[in-house]
């Protein structure tokens, strides 16, 4: 199974905890936090939750450079286990440009 198939899986599997998990992830309190805009007029009530969406940031940042580096370290280890260490069909992604740094990556 290639990787977008995997992720998708993921996802749809995180979803369904959550889902599942909904009742009590509601009385944990997490839908009004302070510093969420809350403005009702009558007739028209408008809620932004800025803090749910800060927190939902830093944890999907966090999340993908865990992946990131993950992935990195699986082509370290997969480079190495290869034929007594010598890398064979790698190929380099990124600007040549002398400033960016570049990425191997290698496949057995």
């Amino acid at each position: 199974m290639s990787t977008i198939p995997r992720i998708l899986v993921l996802i749809g599997i995180v979803l369904i905890v959550i889902g599942l998990a909904w009742p009590w992830i509601q009385k944990l309190g997490l839908g009004r936090l302070p510093g969420d805009l809350i403005i009702e007029r009558e007739n028209f009530r408008f809620y932004f939750p800025i803090i749910i969406s800060v927190l939902i940031r830093i944890l999907l940042t966090l999340n993908f450079w865990l992946m990131r580096k993950y992935e990195l370290l699986v082509d370290i280890v997969r480079a190495r286990i290869s034929n007594a260490g010598a890398v064979h069909g790698c190929t380099v992604h990124g600007p040549n440009d002398g400033n960016t740094p570049r990425r191997k990556r290698c496949q057995i």
